[in-house]
């Protein structure tokens, strides 16, 4: 009678079995139910986000509706062999995570990768694997072009040095022609990390670090200092996992040294806020 059409999708993590419902008719469901839907399970009447599981029903999903596959906007992959199973596309995709279970190894990750989503419409990008080399950070970033956020959990060199990856022709092009403006890296940033990733993204407005609170002073002076030409579009730096005496530290360095002019200091949830 009311022209609801609804569909599910099951699948495991860690042991534990979940199941989804979904709209595969969007505009024929009424406010009453829709608000249902929303508030009781969670769930809103367009998908805008979907996770490639290698455990994912592949037999009842919502995606035989093409309106679906363009609705998502965010897609995440949960495994390696989620990507290789995937039968979908996400024509309109500008967000990307690579969960925490994700490997890459052995796999052209940009030709497989744009079988499922354009790289080139890539505005954010979510790297939470741990065993992700900056050589395949670079190789994604090269292709594309429109990203503007990037979040890292690390940076393993495995068999190479700070030395031969700056002077490679890879991380060249990537440093001369991405546009990245919000770099969000969430391992303990030491200084050697901090000047590898602001040569490779020195247009950089935003800067997100968690450091040690012994090396506030070091990594603040270097990103602060006017000789440095890989910051100087810098404006604004947050500071994860700070503690309340952070601003005051920082606070009496930048009035000592005259780093900066017209900064403002925030602290909300543990985390430190710099802009000027």
């Amino acid at each position: 009678e009311r022209q609801w059409f609804i569909t599910h999708e099951l699948y495991s993590i860690r042991n534990s079995n979940y199941l989804n419902l979904y709209s595969i008719k969007p505009y024929s469901i009424d406010s009453s139910f829709s608000n249902l839907l929303n508030i009781y399970l969670g769930f809103s009447c367009r998908k805008r986000s979907y996770t490639l599981r290698e455990s994912a029903d592949k037999n009842t999903s919502i995606y035989n509706d093409k309106s679906n596959l363009n609705s998502v906007r965010h897609v995440r992959i949960d495994s390696k062999q989620g990507l290789l199973e995937s039968i979908y596309r996400f024509p309109n995709a500008t967000e990307l995570t690579l969960e925490s279970n994700f490997t890459a190894s052995s796999l052209a990750l940009t030709t497989v990768l744009n079988r499922i989503l354009p790289l080139n419409l890539l505005t954010e990008l979510v790297i939470d694997c741990g065993r992700f080399s900056l050589k395949k950070v670079m190789e994604l970033i090269q292709s594309a072009p429109s990203l503007h956020t990037l979040k890292l959990s690390s940076i393993p060199l495995f068999k190479d040095t700070r030395e031969t990856i700056q002077q490679s022709e890879l991380f060249q092009v990537v440093s001369a022609t991405n546009k990245v403006q919000h770099v969000i890296y969430s391992e303990v940033c030491k200084l050697e990390d901090l000047k590898l990733l602001v040569a490779l993204f020195h247009r950089a407005k935003q800067l997100t670090i968690n450091n040690y609170a012994q090396d506030l002073q070091t990594n603040v002076w270097f990103l602060l200092d006017k000789q440095n030409e890989h910051t100087r579009h810098l404006c604004s730096l947050r500071f994860t996992s700070a503690s309340k005496i952070w601003i005051k530290r920082l606070d009496r360095l930048l009035r000592s040294q005259l780093l900066i002019r017209n900064y403002t200091l925030k602290m909300f949830n543990r985390q430190l806020y710099l802009s000027w």
